[in-house]
């Protein structure tokens, strides 16, 4: 009888256990807020601009479908996007960010690779920031030809409730 008693505690034990653990994307789910510092390199008519930036930023993280799998609304000065990120361990690694931008008739596309590191309540990121496009420029009856190079980083705080 006491042998049958322990064969069940340590069955409802395992049982418990497993029930309990924690999705790998639970530990991702939060309101984020931090700043993020782009350092760009716009190259034209054979010439280069470095053109640093820093930039407010916001994250809101859900659980995706799976349980490796966020979803991350990002909000950049006033610009919101969504990114899906697959989840391991503490890391996630985001779907590439695609832009398409037509100001004025110059044509912009850059590609955002960004991916992050969860270090306590905050989420270190990192990324490559790639584009070409054309601008419109006053004196230039054509369209001028750019590209851009960059990376992008900072630090984002999980908030709290109060």
């Amino acid at each position: 009888m006491k042998k049958a008693l322990a064969i069940a505690l340590c069955v409802l034990a395992v049982c418990f256990a497993s029930c309990n653990k924690e999705k790998p994307n639970q530990q991702f789910v939060g309101n984020y807020h931090g700043n993020v510092t782009a350092n760009l390199t716009i190259a034209a008519l054979g010439q280069t601009m470095d053109m640093p930036t820093d930039m407010e930023m916001t994250m809101n993280i859900t659980a995706g479908a799976k349980d490796d799998e966020i979803v991350a609304v990002c909000t950049i000065q006033e610009e919101t996007r969504t990114l899906n990120g697959i989840v391991s361990g503490n890391d996630v690694d985001f779907d590439p960010l695609i832009i398409n931008e037509n100001v004025e008739g110059s044509q912009i596309n850059i590609t955002i690779d960004l991916n992050g590191t969860l270090a306590g309540t905050v989420l270190n990121v990192n990324g490559t920031i790639t584009g070409s496009g054309t601008i419109i420029y006053d004196d230039f009856p054509t369209p001028i030809p750019v590209t851009l190079t960059g990376t992008a980083s900072g630090a984002l705080n999980k908030l709290v409730a109060e």
